[in-house]
């Protein structure tokens, strides 16, 4: 097979995807579906500036510049002439007033435009200077403090994790894409590791999109029977993941890539960054759903002629100018496309440089930094203030003014939607209320948008009373109509509502063993029932089966809406021949029938439609299984955590 460039975007000829390596991390779960606005399509870009980036030749101080040029006699970005710096803005507080590298030329255009926020002094407690750890830190949420200094795994993992925990590496008609996507850096980034499940990743470097599918069914091996319990093994099972990982995405990553397209009024460049950027661009237009897009810049490190003769050169003017003219071309793009009220990207760089000057043109290791922010829905702006160049530790600035996760923070709080729950799980709770404001007032999602996990047994908030409603069979459990209040304990603190009994009969509303159950019944499961709930005959269930393997039977004319619903889901579809029974069971992600429904003829040719009642439960991924005596098939719907309780 001829290799060609897999993410080389360049027109007029056919479009590829160019040579640097694509990841996709199938390891992370399900897309939320939301009814929430245009929340439900939104994604974050984050670009990451690889070798600790100079902020202090990338953001000027105006007002303390003698002091900035005393400290950078050589490599300082002059005031006037060729290769001066840019005045960002000139309505800024005197004191505040700063300059951009004349290589941000574009960046200062996406500022004019409000489509540009830059953050000023930020690092984190105790930064460390090793480029490997500090990156590390950045990627699982961590810092230089001992209790934070071993997080072993990514932020970005543990954010998606939580929020799309269904379909591990399972794509379905509601999230046929990967939750995260890594372009660039051939090494998976620590940012999407989970610890329960690989950071599985696909690598594309090289590769045309449209042969992508044929080279990953090429490549393919037999499966690795027995995996020794070693670090070879460990080695193994990695590749294997791998290669899982591959057949999973490769022919769905390959037609929406193929898809879409990229507009004719983007200028992009011909630099690494930008064919990265031009290819999220075209995945998006092609109907890309992926949440987190992880995209890399390299070459920061710049120890050694960080400024050329021409103060206007230089490997960092040069960085730079990548990044802006990329970045602008993106955005431009997205906005030709009109989908860029969908993106916001951000940079982030592992740490500073000193603000002295070394003896090669240079600049050594540092700690504060800048971040930028960019799209059309931004609070735009500068946040912080210069660096204090008066007072240095080791060669650099000790006025930290923002720690880097208030920045995610506020992007997944405010950008994503990301609840208190989401938070907590990224490890960046703490830092919700940092005032940061990145995000326009009138675009700051609601957080209710956000999907509620399961929690022990997918009861939600451990703290609130719930009346639980799943419907799972036990034979035999039938509670007395006259059974008082069943209290459950020592199961995430649980408890049933006061009043709470069933009719006679029931088999519904199953709890585990594991849990301490107050109850004058003996088994180990109590069954239960709300007073309209329809019992469902448990010969019924026995011939359900709840298998999500195998599944053969073609639906055709498959609608279900709404979806996401709320107090009801309508179910409709045609089967090819007609079926004596067709069974209708809503599946909750713990394999749990919650609603039942059993049709024994059908509406006109051979179409059934179902109508399920779903008010009592609560918000989250549902499977919507279909069986007859031909086969079953399975697919993925969404209740709306708006009125559940």
């Amino acid at each position: 097979m001829k290799r060609r460039n897999f993410l080389k975007l360049a027109a007029p000829v056919p479009l590829l995807l160019n040579a640097v390596p694509v990841k996709a991390f199938e390891s992370l779960g399900l897309l939320q579906a939301l009814d929430c606005g245009d929340v439900q399509n939104r994604c974050l870009v984050v670009i990451q500036m690889r070798g600790g980036n100079d902020g202090l030749n990338t953001i000027i101080p105006i007002a303390s510049y003698d002091t900035y040029a005393g400290l950078r006699p050589t490599i300082k970005v002059p005031q006037t002439g060729p290769g001066a710096y840019i005045t960002l803005d000139s309505t800024l507080p005197a004191a505040d007033q700063i300059g951009l590298n004349p290589g941000m030329t574009a960046i200062k255009s996406l500022y004019d435009q409000g489509k540009a926020t830059i953050i000023q002094g930020v690092g984190y407690p105790t930064h460390n200077r090793s480029h490997f750890k500090s990156t590390d830190l950045m990627l699982t949420g961590g810092d230089g403090q001992p209790a934070n200094f071993s997080i072993p795994d990514g932020w970005m993992g543990r954010y998606l994790k939580y929020n799309y925990p269904e379909a591990i590496g399972t794509p379905s008609p509601i999230m046929p894409d990967p939750v995260g996507i890594q372009l660039g850096n051939k090494k998976p980034s620590l940012g999407f590791h989970s610890l329960e499940e690989h950071a599985l990743a696909i690598n594309l470097s090289g590769q045309d999109p449209a042969g992508f599918f044929t080279l990953v069914s090429q490549v393919g091996l037999d499966p690795i029977a027995n995996i020794p319990d070693s670090h070879y093994g460990k080695k193994l099972e990695y590749i294997a993941a791998v290669e899982k990982d591959s057949e999973v995405y490769a022919e769905r990553i390959s037609r929406v890539f193929n898809n879409g397209r990229n507009s004719i009024a983007a200028n992009y460049p011909d630099t690494y960054l930008a064919n990265q950027l031009k290819t999220v661009a075209r995945l998006l237009n092609g109907g890309s759903k992926t949440k987190i897009f992880l995209v890399d810049m390299t070459g920061f490190d710049t120890h050694v002629n960080q400024i050329g003769t021409d103060p206007g050169e230089g490997n960092h003017f040069n960085l730079l100018e990548m990044l802006s003219e990329g970045v602008k071309a993106f955005q431009d793009d997205l906005s030709a496309m009109a989908i860029d009220d969908r993106v916001m990207t951000v940079t982030f760089s592992e740490f500073g440089r000193k603000a002295t000057e070394n003896a090669n043109r240079g600049t050594d290791h540092g700690t504060l930094s800048s971040m930028m922010v960019f799209g059309k829905h931004l609070d735009g702006g500068v946040r912080g203030t210069n660096l204090d160049l008066t007072t240095l530790d080791n060669g650099a600035p000790l006025n930290r003014q923002h720690d880097y996760r208030e920045v995610f923070t506020e992007l997944l709080h405010k950008w994503l939607g990301a609840d208190d729950g989401a938070l907590t799980a990224a490890g960046f709770l703490p830092f919700k209320n940092s005032g940061i404001d990145l995000v326009a007032p009138t675009q700051v999602a609601d957080p209710t948008c956000a999907p509620l996990p399961e929690t022990g047994n997918g009861l939600g908030d451990p703290s609130q009373p719930h009346v639980f409603n799943m419907a799972v069979p036990i034979a035999g459990a039938v509670l007395p109509l006259d059974e008082p209040l069943v209290e459950i304990t020592d199961c995430n603190y649980v408890t049933l509502a006061p009043g709470f009994v069933a009719p006679e009969g029931s088999n519904v509303l199953i709890f585990p063993g594991d849990c301490d159950i107050v109850s004058p019944l003996s088994k180990q499961a109590i069954a239960a029932s709300v007073a309209d709930e329809v019992a469902i005959p448990q010969d019924e269930f026995d011939q359900l089966k709840i298998d999500r393997k195998g599944q053969n039977l073609q639906l055709e004319a498959l609608e279900a809406y709404p979806n996401p619903f709320i107090d009801h889901l309508n179910v409709s579809f045609r089967l090819e021949e007609e079926q004596k029974k067709v069974q209708m069971a809503l599946v909750d992600s713990q394999g749990r029938v919650v609603d039942f429904s059993i049709a024994h003829s059908f509406y006109r040719d051979n179409y059934y439609t179902f109508r399920l009642n779903t008010n009592r439960l609560k918000g989250g991924t549902y499977f919507a299984l279909v069986r007859t005596e031909k086969g079953s098939s399975a697919f993925q719907v969404i209740k709306n955590t708006n009125n559940s309780f």
